[in-house]
């Protein structure tokens, strides 16, 4: 089930791929989901923001160019609500498609300049 934010996200559309929970001011690798404090995910439908229980439905960030930690510490400076960055599993990273939203390896996804797209959407 997911849960609606009652007002909009500070967080911009960012370009996503698509525990413990500690804000790390170092991250290895630049992939990271973003979590509340009850450990759901924040997703994106197209349609608004959303924080869903299931993690394959949570959008990936990259932490540094999406500058993830100053995005963070805004929405808590504005909103008082407190979001963690999770570092994701680089075996588990995927790429979106930006028109039917399905996922795929990496390798598998084609990036024309200003989205990612499947195979299929590739060819459409």
């Amino acid at each position: 089930m997911k849960q609606k934010l009652s007002q909009p996200c500070l967080l911009p559309r960012f370009r996503v791929i698509s525990l413990n929970p500690i804000l790390m001011p170092e991250i290895a690798d630049n992939k990271v989901l973003i979590c509340n404090l009850t450990g759901e995910y924040l997703s994106d439908d197209g349609q608004g923001w959303f924080f869903a229980s299931n993690q394959d439905r949570a959008r990936v960030f990259d932490y540094h160019a999406d500058e993830v930690a100053t995005q963070l510490r805004q929405v808590q400076r504005a909103r008082g609500v407190v979001l963690v960055a999770v570092p994701l599993d680089p075996q588990l990273t995927c790429e979106t498609c930006d028109v039917c939203g399905t996922k795929m390896h990496s390798i598998d996804a084609h990036f024309d300049g200003a989205s990612f797209l499947c195979t299929s959407c590739r060819t459409s």
